[in-house]
Formats: C-alpha cells, sequence, structure tokens
C-alpha cells in the first residue's frame, strides 16, 4: 500500500511531505517492501488510494476539526463533497504523484481502488496506462478469498477453492493473471481458513500447473452459456459453471482443456475440438488427464471431441485435459 484514503505516503515523495521518509518511522516503507520481495523472486505491485483523497476527509468539514480549519490541508487534502468532481488542477496531481511511484519504484503491478471509474479521470487514465500496455503482455483482475470484506473481520462468508480456481482460469484463458486478495490479522497472521483455501489452490496447481504457468490463450478462451460479470463490485454475482463451460489455454504445442464446472457422466465434451470447425484443424494425438499417468479414450465427432476419463481414479472437481497434436 503505497498510499491509503488518509494522504499520508507511505514511501520517498518529492510531492508529498507528509510520508513516512519524513516522519513517523522515518524509513522508505515501501522501497523496503520491494526489496524483500524481489529478493524472493516474487512480483512487486502497489496500491494507491489517491483519487478519492479528493473527498474522503469531508467528514471532518460538518464539525471543529483541523479539516474543518484548513490546517495541514496538503494531508487532509481538499475534503470537497464526493459528489463535486475533483479539479484539473487535483487530476494533474494525481497523474504525478502516479508517475512518481512508477518512476521511483517500477512496480510490475499498480492498482488503483474504485474512484478513477469517475467520468472526470477518464482523459487522465490513458498516460499511465499507456507505459503499462506498451510494456506488459497481459490484463490483471482481482478478487478475494471472501465476499464479506477485503480486510480481516469476524463471520466472513468465504468462496470455495472451486469457485476461486475456476476464477483464476478462466482469467487466464483471456491472457489475464490474477491478484488474490487475502485478509491478514492485526498480528500480521493469516487465517486458517485463508490459509487452507491457499493451501487448496496450492494442491490444484501441483497438479494442475502446466495449463497455467508460462501458458498463453488459444483462439477462442473457452465455451459454454456462463458468462463473468464485467465491472466492479460483482463479487456476489457471479455465475455457477456446468459442465458444458470450459476453458482452453496452450503451451508449447498442447492445448490444455479444463472443465470448470465437471464432467457429464464422466465425460467431457468439447465443441470446439470437432471435425467440421476449423478452429483445431490439427490431428489430435493424444489426450490426457493431468495427474493421471495414461492416455483416455476419445472420439472426434463432426460437432464436439468427446473424452471419457478413466474410472479406477476419482475424478477431479476440475479436471484438466492435455490435447497434444497426431503426425
Amino acid at each position: 500500500m503505497a498510499e491509503h484514503h488518509d494522504g499520508f505516503a507511505m514511501y520517498a515523495s518529492a510531492l508529498n511531505p507528509w510520508n513516512a521518509v519524513a516522519m513517523g518511522p522515518q524509513r522508505d516503507v515501501v522501497g523496503e517492501l520491494a526489496a524483500a520481495v524481489r529478493a524472493r523472486s516474487m512480483v512487486f505491485g502497489l496500491s494507491t488510494h489517491r483519487a478519492e483523497h479528493w473527498w474522503f476527509l469531508n467528514g471532518g468539514m460538518g464539525f471543529d476539526s483541523d479539516v474543518r480549519a484548513g490546517r495541514h490541508a496538503d494531508l487532509y487534502g481538499p475534503a470537497q463533497p464526493q459528489e463535486l468532481p475533483p479539479s484539473p488542477q487535483y487530476l494533474e496531481d494525481w497523474l504525478a504523484r502516479t508517475a512518481e511511484l512508477v518512476e521511483r519504484y517500477q512496480p510490475q503491478l499498480l492498482y488503483f481502488d474504485w474512484w478513477i471509474h469517475q467520468p472526470a479521470f477518464k482523459p487522465y487514465l490513458p498516460k499511465p496506462a499507456a507505459s503499462y500496455y506498451n510494456k506488459a503482455a497481459s490484463w490483471q483482475a482481482d478478487t478475494a478469498v471472501s465476499r464479506t470484506s477485503w480486510g480481516h473481520v469476524e463471520g466472513h462468508d468465504y468462496k470455495s477453492g472451486t469457485d476461486l480456481l475456476a476464477f483464476l482460469v478462466d482469467v487466464v484463458s483471456k491472457n489475464g493473471c490474477l491478484l488474490l486478495n487475502v485478509g491478514p490479522k492485526a498480528d500480521g497472521s493469516i487465517p486458517e481458513a485463508e490459509a487452507e483455501l491457499l493451501r487448496e489452490i496450492g494442491a490444484w496447481l501441483a497438479v494442475n500447473g502446466e495449463a497455467i504457468y508460462a501458458s498463453r490463450p488459444w483462439v477462442v478462451y473457452g465455451e459454454g452459456p456462463a458468462r463473468v460479470k464485467e465491472g466492479q463490485f460483482t463479487e456476489n454475482d457471479q455465475p455457477g459453471y456446468g459442465p458444458a463451460d470450459p476453458r482452453f489455454t496452450t503451451r508449447d504445442e498442447h492445448l490444455y482443456v479444463t472443465a470448470l464446472g465437471g464432467t457429464q457422466d464422466g465425460r467431457i465434451h468439447v465443441r470446439s475440438l470437432g471435425q467440421d470447425l476449423t478452429l483445431y484443424n490439427q490431428r489430435i494425438g493424444a489426450v490426457r488427464l493431468l495427474g493421471h499417468p495414461d492416455p483416455l479414450e476419445f472420439e472426434r465427432g463432426p460437432q464436439h471431441l468427446t473424452v471419457r476419463l478413466p474410472e479406477s481414479t476419482p475424478t477431479p472437481a476440475m479436471p484438466v485435459l492435455k490435447v497434444s497434436p497426431g503426425e
């Protein structure tokens, strides 16, 4: 978190005198975290909520406070009504602070909170976006392990591991990557229920990761009736997947088919691999189930490919087929 709604920068800033290097801990928290993350070969990303600072402390205008008195306005921000669009001067300042973060810390991903969807930001978004889109090869979606909150609260309504994995596979099939949020407790520990979800995701990836890691999209992302709801705050309004909703990825010469909704009577039917279709014009040499050693029986008809899963092996909740070309 480079800067939250409170206007205090957790990094060395030449534009914001209220920062963690100039006061408080007198440490470049973001810089230290960036170095530690990269030393572990992890992906370093930043989040900034500066956009909401236009109005976030407006509540302080309703009573006798430093916000209302105008003291430390560079910390408390304009404190304007949320309904009032930000001024051009504020938008230019937001753009400059965003550029400063990118130049100083070169994050591999940059996350903004929801208020940059406001129309006033629209003319300013192409500038920071262009540099990312010109350099990056993929986009990012985000979700949380809970439907209740992105932070730690009591009584979470957790998503299932299968739901989270389906979201991951759907995003990857569309050439994206996923940021998955967990909410640590005040002492920094991860709640056991959330740790167990991460273990479940890790166990699935241990078997099926070759369909995800270093993969590329296919000519179509998938098939089936389920459609993901787009936009913000759609966490609790996403579709359920059925046997007719596979997703596709590729790696080297192999095509991977992930059955998001499981199988139908122990079979997986893939319309996009029918003989009469031009999406896959190679001969199919073999079909395997990741995690299973032997080739599977399959039949390629005019309209679809049908694969029978082995009866001797328990069917995974979200099986992945590896389709290899023939001679």
